[in-house]
């Protein structure tokens, strides 16, 4: 996976981003690092975690992870200790007619994945809210959602365990019904906003990600 360092000044906390599907930074360019570090994670072609990641020391450490991220943060090998872990609008089974999207609607998005297909998903993630579309090549987009897909059929361990989940009541990625089933199978904390699946329009700072400001 690729990253990108949005905020690296010393602060004493450290918030790792684990972005979502065709997503990158300019997504979230109206949120404020303020008094918190932010490396982001994304493009998960490649699962493998790049190599600064578990060499980073920070008193504290919180993972936050959107949409297909919250699968990808699941089975990363990510070995930090992390304080806390925030699931916002993902369940860590990307393919999943109970827990995750439905296959059907997934193979549609893949096999659909044009000029088209791509305005037609923006507009269903943003809602009636604002969005700052990613600047990412659809042939780029297409090749990280086919390598989820090949890979969402393996059957391993999650090796992370998240603290909390938000989910948005508007979801038309990651169905709220999903959602619950997801985290309540594995007791985990739910909140539910009345927000779409782009949820952060909400925030004015990263660090309102971990420390629930909602």
């Amino acid at each position: 996976m690729k990253h990108q360092w949005i905020n690296r000044v010393g602060n004493r906390v450290l918030l790792i981003f684990f972005n979502g599907w065709g997503m990158d930074a300019n997504v979230f360019a109206h949120l404020d690092a303020t008094d918190v570090d932010v490396l982001m994670l994304y493009d998960y072609t490649d699962p493998t975690l790049p190599e600064l990641a578990d060499g980073l020391e920070y008193p504290e450490i919180h993972l936050a992870a959107w949409s297909l991220g919250v699968y990808a943060a699941a089975f990363s090998a990510l070995k930090l200790p992390i304080k806390s872990a925030t699931a916002f609008n993902g369940t860590i089974l990307p393919i999943d007619a109970v827990e995750g999207i439905d296959p059907v609607a997934f193979a549609a998005t893949l096999n659909n994945w044009n000029e088209v297909g791509q305005k037609k998903f923006y507009r269903r993630i943003r809602g009636g809210s604002a969005f700052n579309e990613p600047q990412r090549p659809l042939e780029e987009q297409r090749a990280e959602l086919m390598a989820v897909s090949e890979r969402a059929v393996q059957t391993v361990e999650p090796r992370l365990h998240f603290t909390r989940a938000f989910a948005g009541a508007n979801d038309r990625i990651f169905a709220l019904a999903a959602q619950r089933a997801c985290w309540e199978k594995r007791n985990v904390p739910l909140i539910v906003l009345p927000e779409p699946h782009y949820l952060f329009g909400r925030y004015k700072f990263w660090k309102e990600l971990f420390l629930y400001e909602n």
